[in-house]
Order: C-alpha cells, then sequence, then structure tokens
C-alpha cells in the first residue's frame, strides 16, 4: 500500500524475546534526501536498550552477539494482498505486509493492549493512494499511537509505536499492516517495527526479503545476511548502491525503496522484447500494491505497443489495456539485461475464461454482463463488482467489452494500468505492484541502500539479453 500524504514523493522499541504463541497504495515516490551515514538508534523519549524503566513497558535486554537473530516465516495471498501472522498487544492478526509504507497499524477493535501498553493521546493521519485491489482510490486512515509489543515468528519490538485505527476511519484489508520502510517516512512515530530491529543491532543484517509464489503462499525473511536465504536463484540482479542522487539507480530506504534514475537499468519488456517507446524513470517495487501503475502517458506507449485496445477513463484519470484472451502478451522488465515476466496468471487483471488454477468461473455466453468472478490478479478471493469496487471503473469496462464486435468480446484487462495518481515532476514512473513480484524474490539491504532481484529458487533461470 503507497502512503502518500498526498504527495508521491514527499512520500515505532527495544528487542525481546520470542513471541508467545504467535499464531495491504501506497507512497509517492519521496524527495531525494542526503544518505544516512549510520543506522538509527531508539527514537527520541524511548529508552535505549540497556534501560530498566518499566513504566511504559518491560525492560529492554542489552544488545549482545548471542542475541543477534532472523527468521523465516510463511505469508499468503488473497490474491492482491500479502498478510503475515504478527501479534501486536495480546491480539494475534493477519497484517498486510507492506513495502512501501513503515507504520504498524491495527483496524478498529482489533487491539488489546499488554499490560505495558500505553495510549500516547496523540493521533495521526495518513493517506493513501492504490488503495484498492485495481489500484484505484485515495482513502485516509485516521487514529491514536499506541506503545506496545509487536512480534513476527520469535522477533519482537518491546515499547514499539503502534496505530490503532479509529471506527470511523477507512480500515486496511485483513486486521492491519505493517511497513518496511525505515525511519524517515513513519508517520505515527519515528520508528517502525524493522526499522527498531535494525536501529538496535540485533539482527544478522538489516535486510528483509520477499518471496511470493504464484499459488498464493510466501516467506518473509528478516535479518539474513544478503543472498544466504536460498529463497533466490543464481545470482541476483542489485539495483541502488550508488552515494549519490544523481547516480543512475540511487536509492535512499528511508525515502522508499524507490530506484530513481533508472532508465539506463530498467526497461518496459513486451514478449521478451526491451521497448524503447516507455522510460521507467523511477522503479517502485511496492508489496502493498495490488497491480501496476504508471503514467498515463507512459501506459498509452505501452499498451500500443504490446498491440491493446485502449480504453481512457478522464473522469477517472485512467488509462486501461485489453488483449485477446487467447492470445496475451507476455509483459515485464529488462533489469540490468535480465529479464523479469509478470506470471501468467497476474497479467490478466479481469479475465473472462481463465485457465488458471487460482481463479474459478469465465464468462456467461449470454448477452448479459459478465458473470463473477472478477479478477483481482491472480488470487481465488472472488469481488462483487457493485460493492467492492470505488466508482466505477470495472463496470465501465466490461460495458466497453460488451460494446465491441462479438467475435472479440473475449477480450482480457490488462494488470498494468496508467493513472493520474502517479503523475509526478519526476515523471516516468512505475509502481510495480504485487502482481510482478509473484515468482520471483526481493532483498531489500539497508545498509547497502540495494534492492536486489531474483527468480525463485523453484523457478526456471530467466534469460538474459543486451539493453
Amino acid at each position: 500500500m503507497q502512503l502518500s500524504l498526498l504527495s508521491f514523493f514527499a512520500l515505532l522499541a527495544a528487542v525481546s524475546t520470542a513471541c508467545a504463541g504467535a499464531p495491504l497504495d501506497r507512497r509517492h515516490p519521496p524527495e531525494q534526501k542526503p544518505p544516512p551515514k549510520n543506522l538509527p538508534g531508539p527514537p527520541d523519549g524511548l529508552p535505549a536498550p540497556t534501560t530498566t524503566d518499566t513504566r511504559d513497558g518491560p525492560p529492554a535486554p542489552a544488545s549482545s552477539a548471542s542475541s543477534v537473530r532472523k527468521m523465516m516465516t510463511s505469508v499468503s495471498s488473497n490474491g492482491s494482498y500479502w498478510f503475515v501472522d504478527a501479534k501486536a498487544g495480546e491480539h494475534h492478526a493477519k497484517i498486510l505486509v507492506d513495502s512501501g509504507s513503515g507504520d504498524t497499524v491495527l483496524n478498529a477493535g482489533v487491539y488489546r493492549p499488554t499490560r505495558f501498553g500505553l495510549n500516547l493521546n496523540e493521533t495521526f493521519v495518513n493517506s493513501y493512494i492504490s488503495t484498492t485491489a485495481d489500484g484505484g482510490g485515495v482513502q485516509n486512515f485516521t487514529g491514536n499511537v499506541y506503545k506496545d509489543s509487536v512480534c513476527i515468528d520469535h522477533l519482537k519490538t518491546a515499547k514499539q509505536p503502534l496505530g490503532v485505527l479509529d471506527t470511523s476511519s477507512a480500515q486496511y484489508p485483513g486486521q492491519g499492516i505493517i511497513g518496511f520502510i525505515p525511519s524517515e517516512n513513519i508517520t505515527t512515530q519515528p520508528f517502525g517495527y524493522f526499522d527498531t530491529l535494525c536501529g538496535l543491532g540485533e539482527l544478522e543484517a538489516c535486510t528483509f526479503g520477499l518471496a511470493f509464489k504464484p499459488d498464493n503462499s510466501g516467506t518473509l525473511a528478516v535479518g539474513h545476511a544478503p543472498g544466504s536465504t536460498g529463497l533466490g536463484q543464481g545470482t541476483p540482479v542489485t539495483l541502488g548502491g550508488g552515494s549519490s542522487d544523481a547516480d543512475a539507480g540511487f536509492l535512499e530506504p528511508s525515502e522508499g525503496w524507490v530506484v530513481q534514475n533508472a532508465a539506463s537499468l530498467v526497461k518496459t519488456t513486451i514478449n521478451g522484447r526491451p521497448m524503447n517507446s516507455t522510460t521507467v524513470r523511477v522503479f517502485y517495487p511496492d508489496s502493498g500494491t495490488s497491480v501496476t501503475l504508471t503514467t498515463r502517458e507512459e501506459a498509452r506507449y505501452f499498451f500500443q505497443e504490446a498491440g491493446m485496445r485502449i480504453q481512457e477513463l478522464p473522469e477517472q484519470g485512467r488509462v486501461q489495456g485489453f488483449y485477446d484472451c487467447a492470445n496475451p502478451p507476455k509483459l515485464g522488465f529488462s533489469i540490468k539485461g535480465q529479464l523479469f515476466e509478470y506470471d501468467a496468471c497476474t497479467v490478466a487483471y479481469y479475465s473472462p475464461q481463465s485457465g488458471c488454477p487460482t481463479q474459478t468461473g469465465k464468462r456467461s455466453d449470454d448477452a448479459g454482463p459478465p458473470t463473477l468472478p472478477l479478477r483481482f490478479s491472480a488470487g481465488p478471493r472472488i469481488y462483487d463488482a457493485q460493492s467492492s469496487f470505488t466508482g466505477d471503473m470495472l463496470q465501465k469496462a466490461v460495458d466497453w467489452i460488451q460494446q465491441q464486435p462479438r467475435q472479440e468480446t473475449q477480450q482480457c484487462l490488462s494488470s498494468i494500468f496508467g493513472d493520474a495518481s502517479v503523475e509526478t515532476p519526476r515523471g516516468k514512473v512505475w509502481l510495480v505492484g504485487q502482481n510482478w513480484m509473484r515468482g520471483k524474490y526481493l532483498e531489500h539491504d539497508y545498509e547497502a541502500r540495494t534492492l536486489s532481484v531474483s527468480p525463485l529458487a523453484d523457478a526456471k533461470p530467466p534469460p538474459h539479453h543486451d539493453l
């Protein structure tokens, strides 16, 4: 989910022991700032790791070499978003894993405080773009800030700044959200869960990795030395690591996992061929966004090159592309010459018929509107077009399909959209959601300021070609 704060580039605390019984947007790419020289320490006003202060939480153990830890845990998807089992306060919850925001926030009615939980009597407002499964919509999320423990697998933080939504606020998919952007973009309090773990030096490495399989299962890895998880296959392609915001592929984690100045490194591809008609200046993989968004101008060029029919939705600020379901294009990105395509079951956002195991049902042969299900990326979850969408974008798409000559009605709606929400002065933004991340392993390294991509270990290695 892309936390925007209504500006796409403008864009919580000590480590404890294991969870007891531990059982999606989205930020606009940020304004560039100088990279931090050191990893963050505890946020202002919170005790250092060796404190014995118990007024607002349990004592925090001192860091030691023997306490260095890492973890791998399962994640699962409903087809649009990915969720992890976590314990926040006393409640076990399935919360959305989001590499496009930094806060840890629970939905209204979910939070049950521990005896150390503390209400800070502070409020917050987060504004997100790409809040719906089709990547559209802007929503505000409001609530109060607490301090309490947050735990995933055996990695637990105490006195963690934790947002709790008001009942009148929009609510997240699942039971909340946990973001993995470090400090500067966090709005509830200065430090998030991942940030806290990194700042206290309790991890083997300040990294997290996301491995999403096409079958809606996956893995979240935290704290592993780069390249050591075994989740990726072959030598990863690495972006970032530059020391200046003028460097090609510059990435500053505290501004989001946004690869800037990427035009010479990343190309869109159609049927394996890099395209020169489009430009990927900003490349932003975001696990909390369901689909892929780019500017309307970029989308038009891309759809035209792919031989798609183009539908303009000016009232929604959106451009959509349709292709022959019987002959789907292979879409993707070439990153430093290595091809990373969308999984065959995530190229379509809406498909009247599909051979994908994660979609059931198909279009009716009568003259009425298509029958459910509606494809939300690759997932099995069924949504009602009248109740699950903000606005009528999908219905307009369905109506458009119906108006085509009868022999051409088997049209699929692409899961790549042109959308006004990602049009910024920097231009050429590609906000790449979980629909592309499936079948790949993405490793995020805070210290090296890099993002690495590789095919999943059980996937075929991608072909290589010159850009």
